[in-house]
């Protein structure tokens, strides 16, 4: 029981971390793409929700 407690604990801490690391490797123009559909007033709730970027970018890197 004590591991699957810290198991738990630590997927709660890196979940963060990896979302950000992973999405610092997607372009802008993939993340217009993506809130453009957050943002076009449909009622429509059809999201997809992308782990991975399609496009690996170094952009935001080169521009740091």
């Amino acid at each position: 029981m004590k591991k699957v407690v810290v198991l738990f604990i630590l997927f709660i801490s890196l979940y963060p971390i990896c979302f950000i690391l992973i999405g610092s490797f997607i372009g802008n123009f993939e993340v217009k793409t993506y809130l453009s559909a957050l943002n076009d007033g449909s009622k429509s709730h059809d999201y997809q929700l992308f782990i991975f970027p399609k496009y690996l970018t170094l952009s935001a890197y080169v521009a740091l």
